[in-house]
């Protein structure tokens, strides 16, 4: 399904900085569309479209008493502002698409993320001696396959502390608590032990897991 045009347009709002007069944001232009599509030449650009704009601001303050130095940077000037637009709009169809690609790649990556790890979750729950063997909800562990969750009864501290809202002071109490013989089995239970308010437990669901003891 073709994206809505809309849509396009709104990847396009750096050609904007390139109309300013004089060519003031023409290098910031540039620079953005080259960081976001990863393209040099762009970056090339924008090294060039800022020099421009530095020798202009360095001609027009002496070009006062020095005319030729006032007619050159004048040149820069226009050459920054007009040149810099149209050299935008002529490639702005193609940034356009390759952004397109670039959150399409994103978007993409996060729905197979949370596929695994909501296929990592139901290993957990209905063959915890497989995930066991998997390393699920390990990072801490060599050559294991956390699928983007931790196991909060078994992770080391480290692990623990990639948690959303757990501090490395809080990860080490669970890790102690646990290391000691302790064991939560919910969120809420976590929660309840840090006493963390609601926020932070809701932010912890999607990643921690508590596998049942064998």
């Amino acid at each position: 399904m073709p994206e809505p045009r809309k849509n396009r347009w709104i990847r396009s709002w750096w050609v904007a900085l390139a109309a300013v007069p004089f060519g003031f944001t023409t290098w910031a232009a540039f620079l953005y569309a080259g960081l976001r599509t990863r393209r040099r030449n762009l970056l090339i650009a924008s090294g060039v479209y800022g020099a421009m704009l530095i020798g202009y601001v360095v001609l027009d303050t002496v070009g006062h008493s020095r005319g030729a130095d006032l007619a050159v940077g004048t040149i820069l000037a226009l050459g920054a502002w007009i040149g810099g637009f149209v050299h935008a709009l002529a490639i702005r169809r193609s940034v356009e698409d390759q952004l397109e690609l670039v959150d399409s790649s994103a978007v993409e990556a996060a729905s197979r993320a949370l596929a695994r790890r909501q296929y990592g979750r139901e290993l957990v729950r209905t063959q915890p001696a497989l995930a066991k063997q998997l390393g699920i909800g390990r990072p801490d562990l060599p050559n294991s396959d956390s699928y983007g969750l931790i196991d909060v009864n078994h992770a080391d501290a480290a692990a623990l502390a990639t948690l959303p809202g757990m501090t490395d002071d809080l990860a080490r109490r669970v890790a102690d608590f646990c290391g000691e013989g302790g064991s939560f089995v919910s969120v809420e239970d976590l929660g309840l032990f840090l006493d963390l308010p609601a926020p932070a437990v809701d932010a912890m669901r999607e990643q921690a897991v508590f596998p049942k003891e064998e």
